[in-house]
């Protein structure tokens, strides 16, 4: 009795069932099969798809931009509905945390910082402004730069003595103040 060599049973499907196998969409496939990359091995009406011969022929040559979009399952809608909500629940906690420091007062108006900034230095300037009038008679009495240099000092730190209580009564300490 002669035996006969047969080949290995093929499966094949619709293109539809080796669309989702393959991994990429059925109008990719479909599309392949109408220009011959892919054999079809039904009727025009119903085209028959030997997966394992499908996957090597479009993985060893099609290049990656011909062998169409990537079959996309429900999988990564899920994930990037996920960080969507993950990102509007991080920006839900950093606008309580922001709220909580603005109840306990750590954080201030930057509007009013800033005029409240600019004042006092343009009080700071008056006032060093001022000492020039001030000592002007002073300083013209005095022969030594010793004693210039002495006088101006004692009157520059009076002032900024002065600026610092002003400060200070404004509730305004520094770090090292406090």
């Amino acid at each position: 009795m002669p035996t006969s060599l047969s080949r290995p049973t093929r499966l094949l499907v619709g293109v539809a069932a080796a669309a989702k196998e393959l991994g990429i969409s059925r109008e990719a496939l479909a599309q392949n099969v109408r220009e011959g990359i892919v054999p079809n091995h039904g009727t025009a009406a119903r085209a028959k798809i030997d997966i394992e011969e499908a996957r090597a022929i479009r993985e060893g040559t099609l290049q990656p931009e011909r062998r169409g979009r990537e079959f996309q399952s429900a999988t990564p809608q899920l994930s990037q509905l996920q960080k969507m909500r993950m990102a509007v629940e991080a920006t839900r906690v950093q606008k309580a945390k922001i709220q909580i420091a603005e109840l306990e007062g750590r954080l201030v108006n930057r509007a009013e910082v800033e005029a409240a900034i600019f004042g006092a230095a343009r009080d700071l300037r008056q006032a060093l402004l001022a000492l020039s009038a001030r000592l002007a008679g002073d300083l013209a009495g005095l022969s030594e730069p010793t004693a210039c240099r002495a006088l101006l000092d004692r009157n520059v730190r009076a002032t900024l003595d002065d600026f610092t209580a002003a400060l200070r009564a404004r509730n305004w300490q520094s770090n090292d103040a406090a």
